[in-house]
């Protein structure tokens, strides 16, 4: 067991779990994390001493949520590198990527590799789009992209850092240097990033972003818009009601400022409180320390997986927590059932939300094992025992 799984297991109350005597062992934190204590008693304590509206009443509880809710946009803030007026809170990645679609004109080009999860293809698919070159590991290919840029003058690059599919991470930088240098609109989806390794979008320049809570150790139902201050044009309100206005009369309105301008209704308070605490427990452990710990636990079962006959891997990404394969003979599915039922291990299957990824490349349907800083060697072991099983079924 490595040092920081050791010092921060105990944070987390569902590894105590057991199913039929054996502990549960947790490997599909890019679908979703588990969550921290701290995060818990933050959702409850909501609930328990501070039930109450945000930015509307003027009596305790309300202005004591008020604070709580805004001291979670500044930790998240400052999680990413980013100031607190950047930090707009959507319900997850997903509306925060199809808000900026519905702020783009479908008559504007936009690129976006075709291995994007489909919350980034989708909210596309009635623009004006083209697919990003992508070289042979998988990764886009800036040499490529450049004569296409400069002679299809695309208005906006979409793209994830890290593929959710198969762990692959971009070429970021050079991408968004790319974009500022022609002058092309840049979104970072960071949902693989945040909470996984270190972000900073004070260096990294992009325009617009958008991550989820609940795959940062956060509560689910809860993401963040970022847009960069002075990105020009500014992001307008699609959902329109209460609070999110200065002023309204029966010819019109005045919308408030980003981000509260695109926060209409009552918000979820209690899952932005538990995003500020989440945000908080990742500073304190640090994001370098995690990225480390989660790359030398996906190296040990990538080695691991290259002594099993049987088993393929789909990617050889070796600077991410995630990694994908597949049983020969075996569908996903079935080895997805056979790791929970018999083995308590909790592994994705399936396309992973990017099956145009898996048709590109003509792959099936794969498994996938994620890491987060409370998985260990010990884990990494059980779970290649349990491959070197299975694999005997096929």
């Amino acid at each position: 067991m490595t040092l920081l799984s050791l010092s921060v297991r105990n944070d987390f109350p569902l590894l105590e779990r057991e199913v039929g005597g054996k502990k549960i062992v947790y490997l599909d934190s890019s679908a979703t994390s588990l969550k921290p204590q701290r995060v818990i008693d933050a959702v409850v304590g909501f609930y328990t001493q501070q039930t109450a509206n945000v930015h509307r009443s003027v009596h305790l509880l309300s202005e004591e949520a008020t604070d709580a809710y805004e001291m979670s946009r500044k930790q998240i803030a400052s999680l990413v590198g980013a100031d607190a007026r950047e930090i707009a809170f959507t319900k997850n990645a997903t509306e925060a990527l199809n808000l900026l679609a519905i702020n783009v004109d479908t008559n504007n080009l936009v690129g976006l590799p075709q291995i994007e999860h489909h919350s980034n293809l989708l909210p596309w698919i009635h623009h004006r789009h083209f697919y990003l070159p992508l070289d042979e590991d998988k990764r886009i290919d800036i040499e490529a992209l450049k004569n296409i840029v400069r002679n299809d003058k695309p208005y906006l690059l979409t793209f994830a850092t890290v593929s959710n599919a198969l762990g692959i991470k971009h070429p970021v930088q050079e991408l968004l240097n790319l974009c500022r240098a022609e002058g092309i609109k840049s979104i970072l989806d960071l949902s693989q990033s945040v909470g996984h390794e270190t972000v900073n979008l004070f260096s990294e320049s992009c325009d617009f972003a958008c991550f989820s809570g609940h795959k940062m150790l956060g509560p689910s139902g809860v993401g963040v818009l970022y847009q960069r201050e002075g990105t020009s044009p500014a992001l307008q309100p699609h959902y329109l009601g209460g609070e999110m206005v200065h002023q309204v009369h029966l010819d019109g309105f005045e919308a408030r400022p980003f981000p509260w301008g695109m926060e209409s209704g009552t918000p979820n308070i209690e899952g932005v409180i538990g995003l500020g605490a989440a945000a908080e427990y990742l500073e304190e452990i640090g994001t370098d320390a995690i990225a480390a710990h989660c790359n030398q636990l996906a190296d040990e079962l990538r080695h691991g997986i290259s002594k099993l006959p049987r088993v393929k891997l789909q990617s050889n990404a070796a600077d991410t927590g995630i990694v994908t394969f597949e049983v020969e003979g075996l569908s996903a599915h079935g080895v997805s059932r056979i790791m929970s039922n018999r083995f308590n291990i909790m592994v994705r299957s399936g396309f992973h939300c990017a099956q145009p990824l898996h048709e590109l490349y003509e792959m099936p349907e794969t498994v996938r094992a994620s890491f987060h800083l409370y998985n260990t060697q010990e884990e990494v072991q059980q779970l290649l025992e349990a491959l070197a099983v299975v694999q005997e079924m096929s």
